[in-house]
């Protein structure tokens, strides 16, 4: 929506005739924000409140010398798909959980265990989990919204696209209340993610990077 300036009226000189020149309208936070080439044409709030805080992955980064042209187009047709999504569930977080995201202190201790079950700390690592349970309903929606991209994304492949089908495999209960979901920085590419936490203690997720920080 394109707010409009209250209309003022400049005195004009004795004696002059005409009107004061139109008042111009305010651009709105998209225009003020230089948006990635990948931005959806109308981003949303939740997606512009992001875009002030993390720093917007170029499509050129995904391209492998390596690779053939046809995965280079597929990775950027998957990014296009996933990364607003994953813009618009970080939107939704409030300004607290991007306060704690952007002031902790770097650290993995107990977050996410590779195959080994480690617990040591990363160092330069960061992140924001929310129990599955304790997200807002717009929040909860957001993050819906985003694991049907990652699933819309990876349509066609070998494996399962279904994103909570991967969860359950990884360990999550059937109500997800051992699942937090949130957002990881290591230390400077930001991914979502989402920690399980396993009878024994161990925790294991799954993460996917759409930003920088």
């Amino acid at each position: 929506m394109v707010a409009i300036a209250p209309i003022s009226f400049v005195p004009l000189a004795c004696g002059s005739r005409g009107r004061p020149p139109a008042p111009k309208a305010r651009p709105t936070q998209a225009a003020q924000t230089a948006l990635p080439e990948w931005a959806p044409k109308n981003p949303s709030p939740a997606f512009v409140r992001a875009l002030k805080v993390l720093k917007p992955l170029p499509l050129s980064t995904l391209r492998s010398a390596g690779a053939s042209e046809a995965q280079n187009a597929e990775a950027t047709r998957e990014a296009t798909i996933t990364w607003p999504a994953a813009y618009e569930f970080f939107g939704t977080l409030s300004d607290e959980q991007v306060q704690r995201f952007l002031t902790r202190e770097p650290d993995w201790r107990n977050a996410i265990a590779t195959e080994r079950n480690e617990k040591e700390p990363r160092k330069g690592w960061r992140r924001v989990l929310i129990p599955m349970k304790s997200l807002t309903p717009r929040q909860r929606r957001a993050f819906d919204n985003w694991a049907t991209a990652w699933g819309k994304a990876r349509e066609g492949r070998e494996f399962d696209h279904d994103y909570l089908v991967d969860l359950y495999k990884t360990g999550a209960t059937r109500d997800l209340s051992n699942v937090r979901v949130g957002f990881k920085a290591n230390p400077h590419y930001v991914g979502v993610i989402s920690c399980i936490t396993k009878p024994d203690g161990t925790t294991n997720g799954i993460c996917s990077d759409f930003a920088l920080l």
